[in-house]
């Protein structure tokens, strides 16, 4: 399952407004040509979504602060909402190397990203999902493919095509004039007090829908202890080396870069026994939770300035290690401060 190939659509909540357009491929990304020039340095980026950018303008999410950051880098963002590590193996088996990337990097930014390869629906919905379970000898993993019907082709978990909404802020904060007649000055003031109503309600609705969301993850949660915990960390560990396996044999380099504290050792222990180059950005992310907000207030997904963090620790990380050029200008704003 792909996001829908050329929606697009402007979600606005009390937290953000941000708009999603979404290519051709079912990425929200910019179009990418197989066609390579030879100088261009392209990663595939695998997560959920956080990494896709919810709430997050396109411009300003990690896979662009790191383009910006260095020179001749391309990053293609296969961020999905609601995918786990699972979902994101089956994506990169079918389309991940039409683009001839040079690196992978799976970013970890909740155990969410693991426990979902357990579940057998997507997440909030009843759609099932293909997934992966143990063999017999539980030393493989098996597919588990199922077939959609035209309705759960159909449902809200793919993005559908609308067109953009200009809205109130646009008609009238966009004029190049001064607000100075009575007649101007009284529709501004007629437009503030019917934003403020509105966000009100939002603000209201908001809430009372987020709190039946924390009943949900708490009861996902609740379900998740009864899982047989050895299955579980072996599923992950060996998900994790067929992703090796497939990178290995096409000789390009997976990364796996981790931002949460919970499971580190499940995650430290697979990249250590397979091999696989890791970067552990849980502890600089603790320290900068300590004196920014990096989350959204209601939503709870990470906003604008967790990405510019991650997206600069990852340029760093990235350029020491492909010996790759800065880019002239950018300013890292958070580096070295956590």
């Amino acid at each position: 399952m792909v996001l829908r190939p050329g929606a697009e659509d402007v979600l606005s909540t009390s937290d953000f407004t941000a708009t999603y357009t979404i290519n051709s491929k079912g990425l929200r990304d910019r179009e990418i040509s197989p066609k390579r020039t030879g100088e261009e340095f392209r990663i595939l980026a695998f997560g959920e979504s956080t990494l896709f950018g919810e709430g997050v303008n396109y411009g300003f999410r990690l896979s662009e602060v790191v383009e910006q950051a260095l020179e001749g880098v391309e990053v293609i963002n296969m961020g999905v909402p609601g995918f786990g590590l699972d979902q994101s193996l089956l994506q990169l088996g079918i389309s991940g190397f039409e683009s001839n990337p040079d690196a992978g990097i799976i970013f970890i930014f909740s155990s969410d990203y693991l426990y979902r390869c357990m579940d057998i629906a997507i997440p909030g919905s009843l759609t099932a999902k293909p997934r992966f379970v143990l063999n017999n000898d539980k030393n493989g993993v098996i597919l588990q493919n199922i077939e959609y019907t035209k309705n759960e082709i159909e449902n809200d978990y793919f993005y559908k095509a609308r067109p953009l909404q200009s809205g109130p802020d646009k008609d009238i904060l966009q004029k190049n004039e001064l607000i100075n007649s009575p007649s101007s000055l009284l529709t501004l003031l007629n437009y503030c007090s019917k934003k403020e109503k509105i966000y009100n309600k939002m603000l209201s609705e908001e809430t009372e829908y987020f709190r039946g969301t924390k009943e949900i993850v708490f009861w996902q949660q609740k379900n998740r202890k009864k899982y047989n915990q050895d299955d579980f960390e072996k599923l992950i560990f060996l998900l994790v080396k067929e992703y090796q396996k497939i990178f290995a044999d096409r000789g390009i380099d997976l990364i796996i870069v981790n931002m949460s504290q919970e499971r580190l050792d499940l995650i430290e222990r697979a990249t250590k026994d397979l091999d696989i180059f890791y970067l552990d950005l849980s502890k600089f992310l603790a320290k900068a939770a300590l004196s920014e907000e990096l989350q959204f207030a209601l939503n709870g997904h990470y906003n604008e300035i967790y990405h510019r963090i991650v997206g600069e620790y990852v340029s760093n990380y990235l350029k020491d290690k492909y010996n790759l050029k800065a880019a002239p200008g950018f300013n890292f704003r958070y580096f070295g401060e956590f």
